[in-house]
Protein backbone atom coordinates (compact mmCIF):
# COMPACT_ATOMS: atom_id res chain seq x y z
CA UNK A 1 0.00 0.00 0.00
CA UNK A 2 1.46 3.37 -1.03
CA UNK A 3 0.04 6.70 0.06
CA UNK A 4 -2.84 4.95 1.81
CA UNK A 5 -4.26 3.35 -1.34
CA UNK A 6 -5.46 -0.25 -1.50
CA UNK A 7 -4.82 -1.15 -5.15
CA UNK A 8 -6.81 -3.67 -7.17
CA UNK A 9 -5.42 -4.03 -10.69
CA UNK A 10 -6.99 -5.51 -13.79
CA UNK A 11 -4.66 -7.32 -16.17
CA UNK A 12 -4.01 -10.57 -17.96
CA UNK A 13 -2.89 -13.32 -15.54
CA UNK A 14 0.69 -13.25 -16.87
CA UNK A 15 1.10 -9.79 -15.32
CA UNK A 16 -0.05 -10.77 -11.81
CA UNK A 17 3.39 -11.22 -10.23
CA UNK A 18 4.70 -7.92 -11.63
CA UNK A 19 1.62 -6.00 -10.48
CA UNK A 20 1.83 -7.51 -7.00
CA UNK A 21 5.50 -6.42 -6.81
CA UNK A 22 4.32 -2.92 -7.73
CA UNK A 23 1.84 -2.94 -4.84
CA UNK A 24 -1.44 -4.36 -6.14
CA UNK A 25 -3.29 -6.30 -3.43
CA UNK A 26 -5.51 -8.06 -5.96
CA UNK A 27 -5.32 -8.66 -9.71
CA UNK A 28 -8.48 -9.34 -11.74
CA UNK A 29 -8.37 -10.64 -15.33
CA UNK A 30 -10.11 -7.86 -17.28
CA UNK A 31 -10.81 -10.22 -20.20
CA UNK A 32 -13.18 -12.28 -18.06
CA UNK A 33 -16.78 -11.44 -19.01
CA UNK A 34 -18.41 -9.45 -16.21
CA UNK A 35 -15.06 -8.75 -14.51
CA UNK A 36 -16.48 -5.59 -12.94
CA UNK A 37 -18.91 -7.61 -10.83
CA UNK A 38 -15.97 -9.19 -8.95
CA UNK A 39 -15.58 -6.05 -6.81
CA UNK A 40 -17.26 -6.53 -3.44
CA UNK A 41 -17.75 -3.04 -2.01
CA UNK A 42 -16.91 -0.71 -4.86
CA UNK A 43 -14.07 1.77 -5.12
CA UNK A 44 -13.45 5.43 -4.37
CA UNK A 45 -11.32 5.88 -7.51
CA UNK A 46 -10.59 4.07 -10.76
CA UNK A 47 -7.76 4.60 -13.23
CA UNK A 48 -8.75 3.10 -16.60
CA UNK A 49 -5.63 2.16 -18.57
CA UNK A 50 -7.08 -0.24 -21.15
CA UNK A 51 -9.10 1.18 -24.02
CA UNK A 52 -12.76 0.24 -23.85
CA UNK A 53 -12.91 -0.49 -20.08
CA UNK A 54 -13.74 2.94 -18.64
CA UNK A 55 -17.52 2.67 -19.05
CA UNK A 56 -17.68 -0.69 -17.29
CA UNK A 57 -15.27 0.59 -14.64
CA UNK A 58 -17.78 3.36 -13.83
CA UNK A 59 -20.04 0.69 -12.34
CA UNK A 60 -17.31 -0.12 -9.80
CA UNK A 61 -17.29 3.35 -8.27
CA UNK A 62 -19.09 4.41 -5.15
CA UNK A 63 -21.28 7.50 -5.45
CA UNK A 64 -19.08 10.60 -5.37
CA UNK A 65 -15.98 8.73 -6.55
CA UNK A 66 -13.60 9.60 -9.36
CA UNK A 67 -12.71 7.97 -12.68
CA UNK A 68 -9.63 8.88 -14.70
CA UNK A 69 -8.92 7.38 -18.11
CA UNK A 70 -5.53 7.49 -19.82
CA UNK A 71 -7.07 6.08 -23.01
CA UNK A 72 -9.32 9.06 -23.80
CA UNK A 73 -12.57 7.13 -23.32
CA UNK A 74 -13.85 8.49 -19.99
CA UNK A 75 -17.65 8.35 -19.91
CA UNK A 76 -19.74 11.27 -18.63
CA UNK A 77 -19.92 11.53 -14.84
CA UNK A 78 -22.95 10.21 -12.99
CA UNK A 79 -24.06 9.67 -9.36
CA UNK A 80 -21.74 12.52 -8.30
CA UNK A 81 -18.75 10.73 -9.84
CA UNK A 82 -16.20 12.97 -11.53
CA UNK A 83 -14.93 11.48 -14.77
CA UNK A 84 -12.21 12.71 -17.08
CA UNK A 85 -9.28 11.91 -19.33
CA UNK A 86 -5.68 12.41 -18.26
CA UNK A 87 -3.15 13.78 -20.67
CA UNK A 88 0.57 13.98 -19.98
CA UNK A 89 1.88 17.41 -19.16
CA UNK A 90 5.35 18.41 -18.02
CA UNK A 91 5.53 18.79 -14.25
CA UNK A 92 8.97 19.12 -12.63
CA UNK A 93 7.58 18.63 -9.11
CA UNK A 94 5.87 15.35 -9.97
CA UNK A 95 8.95 14.14 -11.85
CA UNK A 96 11.08 14.91 -8.78
CA UNK A 97 8.67 12.86 -6.60
CA UNK A 98 8.85 9.92 -9.02
CA UNK A 99 12.64 10.16 -9.15
CA UNK A 100 12.80 10.10 -5.33
CA UNK A 101 10.54 7.02 -5.21
CA UNK A 102 12.73 5.30 -7.79
CA UNK A 103 15.91 6.23 -5.89
CA UNK A 104 14.42 4.74 -2.69
CA UNK A 105 13.52 1.54 -4.54
CA UNK A 106 9.78 2.07 -3.99
CA UNK A 107 9.12 2.62 -7.69
CA UNK A 108 10.59 0.20 -10.18
CA UNK A 109 10.46 0.29 -13.94
CA UNK A 110 11.62 -2.68 -15.95
CA UNK A 111 12.87 -1.75 -19.39
CA UNK A 112 13.77 -3.72 -22.48
CA UNK A 113 16.62 -2.38 -24.61
CA UNK A 114 16.19 -2.57 -28.37
CA UNK A 115 18.54 -1.53 -31.14
CA UNK A 116 17.56 1.52 -33.14
CA UNK A 117 16.74 -0.70 -36.14
CA UNK A 118 14.19 -2.56 -33.96
CA UNK A 119 12.51 0.70 -32.90
CA UNK A 120 9.72 0.71 -35.50
CA UNK A 121 8.70 -2.87 -34.63
CA UNK A 122 8.71 -2.05 -30.90
CA UNK A 123 6.60 1.07 -31.54
CA UNK A 124 4.08 -1.01 -33.50
CA UNK A 125 3.77 -3.45 -30.57
CA UNK A 126 3.13 -0.58 -28.16
CA UNK A 127 0.55 1.20 -30.32
CA UNK A 128 -1.23 -2.09 -31.05
CA UNK A 129 -1.47 -2.85 -27.32
CA UNK A 130 0.77 -5.90 -27.58
CA UNK A 131 3.73 -4.64 -25.52
CA UNK A 132 2.62 -6.65 -22.45
CA UNK A 133 3.74 -3.89 -20.12
CA UNK A 134 7.22 -3.68 -21.63
CA UNK A 135 8.90 -0.29 -21.61
CA UNK A 136 11.36 0.07 -24.47
CA UNK A 137 14.63 1.99 -24.43
CA UNK A 138 16.32 2.58 -27.79
CA UNK A 139 20.08 1.88 -27.89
Amino acid sequence: MHAGAWVVATAAPRHTARLRRLGAREVVDWRTPGWAQHADDGFDAVLAAVNGTAAEAMSLLRDGGALCSITSDAPPGQRGISSGNLYVRPDAGQLAQLAALAADGRLQLTTKGVDLAEGPAAAQQVTAGRAAGDKYVLR
